[in-house]
């Protein structure tokens, strides 16, 4: 058997140098089919997961790719 998979993400979470807490950053991130609203669970559920981590700052490098750009625009993030 195959395993399939709707989304996925790499997410490497680091601690600070010099004080508490954490950050991470989205390594690579996707998606089986485009548009139907995995990505969102996805981030949704890895947000809420950060939260609960401490994590107060998450960085990304979105694929130029036409499409990566305007899906991290629509969550809320800069790109």
């Amino acid at each position: 058997l195959c395993p399939t998979y709707c989304a996925a993400v790499t997410v490497r979470v680091n601690s600070y140098r010099s004080c508490l807490g954490r950050w991470a950053q989205i390594l690579n991130m996707s998606t089986r089919r485009e548009r139907h609203g995995f990505g969102t669970l996805l981030i949704a559920g890895l947000e809420e997961l950060l939260r609960l981590e401490e994590v107060d700052v998450l960085v990304l490098y979105p694929a130029w790719n036409g499409r990566a750009p305007d899906f991290w625009s629509s969550m809320g993030y800069a790109t």
